[in-house]
């Protein structure tokens, strides 16, 4: 959601825009949190 170049972006906008009209309640998990903040370091990086 956070990068516009992405492929996937129109996508994941349209999907949040729609769970968050119909009130959706999404969940994840640790192993999910975990990952996600041991990859964003490597994602800053490659963008520099």
């Amino acid at each position: 959601m956070f990068v516009p170049e992405d492929a996937h972006h129109q996508r994941a906008m349209e999907f949040f825009a729609r769970a968050n009209s119909q009130d959706w309640q999404l969940v994840t998990t640790n192993v999910v949190v975990i990952e996600t903040s041991s990859l964003c370091p490597f994602a800053a990086l490659s963008n520099m």
